[in-house]
């Protein structure tokens, strides 16, 4: 499983739309994410995309979550609205760092071709570190930190090792 990170408008029922700047994401396999990526790089809207309902269903349901804990501002609400908010439309996106990594790449198609690579680094105690890499990010997991990760691009990664 992969994170998906997007972001959202969202228009209500009022004809207000919101242009939401904050990511969220959706767990997704690894041919959804090629999909998405495949679709986005074709030029078809990620909602509009064929191949991942499941996925579009997924993101939609945390929209919707996200949306009753939050205020028409955008401020995050202390409880949940008792009625959520009539929805008219959503619009998926690619994070903006996301988007012009994958405009920048000489061949992004060939690369969601390429496996996961993955490196576990041990240390004398029998805790180690996970070192994951897929499609431009580079993953890393502590396993004495249970359920953190720090993710970055593989190019800022590279940058830090050989800098």
């Amino acid at each position: 499983m992969v994170d998906f990170k997007f972001r959202y408008k969202i228009t209500y029922i009022d004809g207000q739309t919101y242009d939401r700047k904050h990511i969220l994401n959706v767990q997704v396999t690894e041919e959804e994410y090629k999909s998405i990526i495949q679709g986005v790089l074709q030029g078809i809207e990620i909602k509009d995309n064929p191949k991942i309902p499941d996925v579009i269903s997924r993101m939609t349901e945390t929209v919707e979550y996200v949306d009753r804990w939050t205020s028409i501002n955008g401020a995050s609400r202390t409880s949940p609205l008792k009625n959520p908010r009539r929805i008219t439309s959503l619009e998926f996106f690619l994070p903006d760092d996301v988007y012009q990594r994958v405009r920048r790449m000489k061949m992004p198609l060939e690369l969601v071709n390429f496996e996961k690579e993955k490196m576990v680094l041990y240390r004398s105690d029998g805790s180690f570190v996970t070192i994951s890499s897929y499609f431009g990010e580079v993953t890393i997991q502590d396993s004495r930190e249970k359920n953190t990760s720090h993710v970055m691009s593989t190019d800022y990664f590279v940058d830090q090792i050989l800098g």
